[in-house]
């Protein structure tokens, strides 16, 4: 099985050597990459789904039901998630990071959000952190219409499993 995410493909912990292999690529390159290790022959990273930032006060209910969705959504798909009633054990900054809580917990990779209304649309920029690198493998912007539901429906669709 490989686990692919938003054409980037993100694997076990076993060999981390991928996320600076990934990292450097990323940055590098103007085009989308795509990169892969097979995550039967090791250990599956396991995400978490911090909740969502609000930039502005008429965001506040988006970034709820973006977080929510998201994290619903990858659990549906058989990701290993860190359960939501761990997050409480990690203090969390909009800003950056808290690693250290991340990886008490047990967590490879944290998925972390913003959302905010422009132009009547809803945006959402997305980035993806290797805990244990303490640094951001990617990052992408969204934007749609109004409904935080449908853009959260599309974010996690860019997290996939292949069989």
């Amino acid at each position: 099985m490989k686990v692919i995410l938003a054409s980037v493909l993100l694997c076990a912990i076993a060999a981390p050597w991928w996320v600076t292999h990934a990292a450097r690529s990323f940055a590098q390159s103007a085009t989308p990459i795509e990169w892969w290790i097979d995550v039967s022959r090791g250990r599956a990273a396991r995400l978490a789904v911090e909740d969502f930032h609000a930039v502005t006060d008429l965001s506040v209910a988006d970034a709820r039901v973006l977080s929510e969705v998201v994290r619903a959504d990858l659990e549906f798909a058989s990701l290993r998630l860190i359960p939501r009633e761990q997050h409480a054990l990690v203090k969390q900054d909009a800003r950056s990071p808290n690693y250290y809580g991340w990886e008490s917990i047990g967590a490879d990779l944290v998925v972390r959000g913003t959302a905010e209304v422009q132009d009547g649309r809803l945006v959402s920029e997305i980035r993806i952190d290797a805990v244990k690198e303490k640094q951001t493998i990617f990052a992408t912007r969204y934007e749609g219409g109004r409904s935080p539901r449908d853009l959260a429906h599309r974010i996690a669709d860019d997290f996939r499993v292949r069989r």
